[in-house]
């Protein structure tokens, strides 16, 4: 990473709201399992608010956990899945449990819980992210989960995509072939750049090059542009309903 400049992010970005005792930083009594809240109305205290969860979480995950509730907008492209902070509980169970075969089933459910710790963003009252989503169709249909989850995860998207601060989009089947996912945090200090996550099957980047942010945006910007707009994906929802 670049050490001039608005390169800085995403670490110089944590180690300001560190430094200057954010308060969704902190970890409190309230948060669950001791945790601090994800919700950034955390209080007084040390670590960060998932700590508690600090045992299923990999060290390529951390940078990503401690800027996106801080977020002001959260873009992200999916081609496979159904993007973390629109999860129902019982879809997050199995495709959690799918990527980690073979752990106890206490892992998969603290894992699950730190998932649904993360939603809190999108729900709380004061100031809460825009997030902007690009779902493939695909990943609509994939063989992730029994055809009930499946059902409930898409009602969850019907009841969320009517929300002031959510913009969900369905990429046709036809479009053109899958991307890999992209998320990209808009932090309110604008003298920080956005902060890109790319996730791997076993790791993350965060390329934070002006070049580099610039090309993924224009990536987020043509699914956007590939996607029937917002207002048709309560009947692309139904469609995939009356499919199942």
């Amino acid at each position: 990473m670049s050490e001039n400049g608005r390169d800085r992010a995403p670490h110089a970005y944590i180690d300001d709201l560190s430094g200057a005792g954010g308060t969704w930083l902190t970890s409190g009594a309230g948060g669950t399992g001791g945790a601090g809240r994800a919700d950034g109305s955390g209080g007084a205290g040390s670590g960060t608010w998932w700590h508690a969860y600090r045992d299923v979480v990999p060290r390529w995950f951390e940078t990503y956990l401690e800027v996106e509730p801080s977020a002001s907008l959260v873009r992200v492209y999916e081609p496979e899945y159904v993007p973390g902070l629109l999860q129902t509980e019982d879809y997050a169970r199995a495709t959690i449990a799918a990527w980690h075969r073979g752990d106890p089933p206490e892992r998969i459910e603290r894992r699950v819980e730190l998932r649904m710790l993360r939603q809190r963003i999108v729900h709380r009252r004061s100031d809460p992210p825009r997030l902007w989503a690009v779902v493939d169709e695909r990943a609509l249909r994939a063989d992730v989960c029994d055809a009930a989850t499946m059902r409930g995860q898409i009602e969850h998207l019907l009841k969320m995509s009517a929300w002031a601060n959510v913009t969900l989009q369905v990429r046709p089947a036809a479009a053109d072939a899958a991307l890999d996912p992209v998320c990209l945090l808009r932090v309110p200090d604008r003298a920080y750049p956005d902060v890109l996550y790319l996730e791997r099957p076993a790791d993350a980047l965060y390329p934070n090059e002006p070049g580099e942010i610039r090309h993924y945006l224009n990536i987020l910007n043509g699914v956007v542009d590939e996607a029937p707009p917002p207002e048709a994906s309560a009947g692309i929802l139904h469609r995939l309903l009356d499919a199942l």
